[in-house]
């Protein structure tokens, strides 16, 4: 049975849509205003969604794969109307994103991929920091500390203040966040879709923090060497997360307008 996912909209309604999805062990929170508010201001009508098994989208807990993740995508799509959005993905959800493009070619404009990868052949893994950091991370989700995890991710992947911090780790709790997530398992098995890249038609901007030590830039350069119509911008000094404020989103609205 295919899950109704919880979804947000922001701005006119009729207005071109841009569907943002959100990465691993994170929610529809994740988004900062300032970066929706900045799209919305453009005359864009946002709409977040949580995927399955966190946020507002319930789960019955059965196994589900990465294909299912994009399938679930395109029902909500169809549920809400929204026909041919700019879709932008933060991570795994950047990862979403491209499958999505590529299993439904017609039904997404342009692509936005943040943070993300195509998957870890011939491709640097994460650095002996980001892998001690997120080991870490899991003890609190395994304790179900869900606001410790957050806050030590954070912590280490963001130049946040820890007073932002705190707002960001309380919206996202308050959002609903499964610490036994299994969306994040999905995405480390999930085999690499780097062969397929090529296959990607719609215009793509790929964006990718140069001190990303979750997946370093040598998979945003492989992305774009891969993709065909694709624009790179290397953002100096960020780490793997998405900046809470509306800086990245100044990039994304001046070449979708």
């Amino acid at each position: 049975m295919r899950p109704n996912l919880s979804t947000h909209m922001f701005g006119y309604r009729f207005n071109p849509t841009v569907l943002l999805l959100n990465g691993a062990f994170s929610n529809s929170a994740m988004w900062p205003a300032d970066f929706i508010s900045k799209i919305v201001d453009n005359r864009f009508c946002v709409v977040t969604i949580d995927h399955r098994d966190t946020g507002r989208t319930a789960w019955d807990g059965n196994l589900f794969t990465m294909d299912d993740m994009v399938d679930d995508i395109f029902h909500t799509m169809t549920i809400h109307r929204i026909k041919c959005p700019h879709i932008i993905g933060c991570s795994m959800g950047g990862n979403i994103a491209m499958r999505f493009a590529l299993k439904y070619p017609t039904h997404c404009k342009t692509l936005c991929l943040y943070a993300t990868s195509p998957g870890y052949t011939d491709l640097k893994p994460p650095s002996d920091r980001a892998m001690y950091a997120m080991k870490k991370e899991f003890s609190y989700f395994k304790k179900n500390d869900v606001s410790a995890a957050l806050f030590h991710r954070y912590k280490f992947f963001s130049d946040e203040s820890d007073e932002n911090i705190r707002k960001i780790v309380s919206k996202s709790v308050k959002r609903g966040i499964n610490p036994n997530a299994k969306h994040a398992e999905v995405f480390h098995i999930s085999t690499s879709i780097i062969e397929k890249l090529k296959c990607i038609q719609q215009p793509t901007l790929i964006i990718h923090g140069e001190n990303d030590e979750i997946f370093s830039t040598d998979h945003a350069w492989k992305m774009h060497h891969e993709i065909p119509n694709s624009k790179l911008y290397i953002v100096p000094n960020i780490n793997h997360h998405l900046p809470h404020d509306s800086s990245i989103a100044n990039i994304i609205v001046d070449k979708i307008k």
